[in-house]
């Protein structure tokens, strides 16, 4: 079975903030901080229902920001779960900014990938807020320049990594944020990445048939097994590889 270990690490730049996840859950940054005092100190500041799936939809009035306390949610620029994935969001970042720079609509879609809890802050709320709180706005301009910087590190990962690599290192990354499954006939536990091949083939910067072809070959070798809108990877190798 091939490992793709800690040199393979630069594959966090393909997702927009996950590059720093380790330090998001380590130590809490201002901009956490801040939220988990809004939670508490204003009304309209409210975690979503669990049963909530999609938060917007392209078109939808941008009336909200969001931020991922736990969990992970994909932004794609269609409708839906039908949608091209463009970007995904873990722990401790926003989405839905658009609504803070005066967009009258949503570019694309949000819809949760993994449970977790997902803040609401409305956008009419968000300066009168940040005019008590700094935090704010200086934590959500500093990830749009870190999105700017992962997006050139990525280039440069996607030039110099090879389709299986970049293939293997993202969902080794992925599936312990994914919930456990059970396979028919394994005694082992697997994480299910909610994602199909085409989204991880332009996540990974892959074509479809290249995706497609190494997903084959790495089933095969027992290292994941397919399902319908969803990749399955043992438990115990994408925790390996986060513990490397």
């Amino acid at each position: 079975m091939q490992h793709y270990g800690p040199q393979a690490r630069v594959y966090s730049f393909v997702t927009s903030g996950f590059s720093i996840l380790a330090i998001i859950l380590s130590t809490p940054t201002p901009l956490q901080r801040a939220i988990e005092d809004l939670l508490v100190r204003e009304r309209q500041v409210e975690i979503l229902p669990a049963t909530v799936r999609e938060f917007y939809r392209a078109g939808d009035p941008a009336g909200s920001i969001f931020y991922a306390r736990t969990g992970m949610v994909k932004l794609s620029e269609d409708h839906g779960a039908e949608g091209l994935t463009l970007e995904l969001v873990g722990p401790g970042e926003v989405f839905g900014g658009e609504s803070l720079l005066g967009a009258a609509a949503y570019r694309g879609s949000a819809i949760r990938l993994a449970a977790g809890e997902i803040v609401r802050i409305p956008a009419a709320l968000f300066p009168r807020l940040a005019a008590r709180r700094q935090e704010l706005w200086q934590g959500v301009a500093r990830q749009m320049e870190d999105r700017l910087r992962l997006e050139q590190r990525k280039f440069r990962w996607l030039v110099r990594s090879g389709a299986e690599e970049r293939i293997g290192a993202m969902l080794e990354y992925l599936a312990p944020n994914c919930p456990l499954m059970a396979r028919s006939g394994a005694d082992e536990a697997w994480h299910g990445v909610p994602l199909t091949q085409a989204e991880l083939a332009v996540l990974v910067g892959a074509s479809r048939e290249t995706t497609s072809s190494v997903l084959n070959e790495m089933e095969r070798r027992g290292e994941l097994s397919l399902r319908r809108g969803r990749i399955l990877m043992p438990a115990a190798r994408a925790h390996a590889a986060h513990a490397g």
